[in-house]
């Protein structure tokens, strides 16, 4: 068994509507799932930042309570159920396919679909369906680019849960100004 641990940033409304109804797959970067910040030093940062991103962007406006809230979780699912799309072999594939596509960095579509793609065969290939899927995302905003150390840690890390049952939910956080 693996267990990894997240954490989710989201507002006092959703919380109530994920305590009643659950957690409820969305869009997202890198694919349909829900998304949490690997744990780790910024994981509540990164949470708490994607919040305010997502403020700045005026996506909780049909939000009652838009106070910020942040969900640490863990998951836990068998091995063969986590895909870890940063180790270099799968890199190196979802580069070849990228440049036989003459992808771009400003093509996220693209990448989105060919990513897709590639998980889509290659649980097939393996006869798995993946639950939690590791990959590198880009910082929630500019504000809090000026707080991480990119260049010293790379890219932070999220998981996307695919399948909301393996969500535990440890504890949550309410932030208030």
């Amino acid at each position: 068994m693996l267990t990894l641990k997240g954490t989710h940033g989201t507002t006092r409304s959703r919380i109530k509507k994920i305590n009643i109804e659950g957690f409820k797959l969305s869009g997202g970067l890198v694919g349909k799932g829900i998304y949490f910040w690997s744990d780790g030093p910024y994981a509540h940062d990164l949470a708490v930042a994607w919040w305010e991103f997502n403020c700045s962007r005026n996506s909780y406006k049909v939000d009652e309570d838009i106070t910020c809230t942040v969900i640490l979780a863990f998951f836990l699912i068998e091995d063969h159920e986590f895909l870890d799309l940063e180790q270099k072999v799968i890199k190196d594939e979802l580069a070849s396919i990228a440049k036989k596509r003459n992808l771009n960095i400003y093509d996220k579509r693209g990448a989105s679909s060919v990513r897709a793609l590639f998980i889509d065969r290659l649980e097939k290939r393996l006869s798995v369906k993946f639950k939690v899927i590791e990959t590198s995302v880009t910082l929630p905003g500019k504000k809090f680019s000026n707080f991480y150390p990119l260049m010293l840690i790379g890219s932070p890390h999220c998981y996307i849960v695919l399948d909301t049952n393996c969500i535990q939910i440890e504890k949550i956080s309410y932030i208030v100004d």
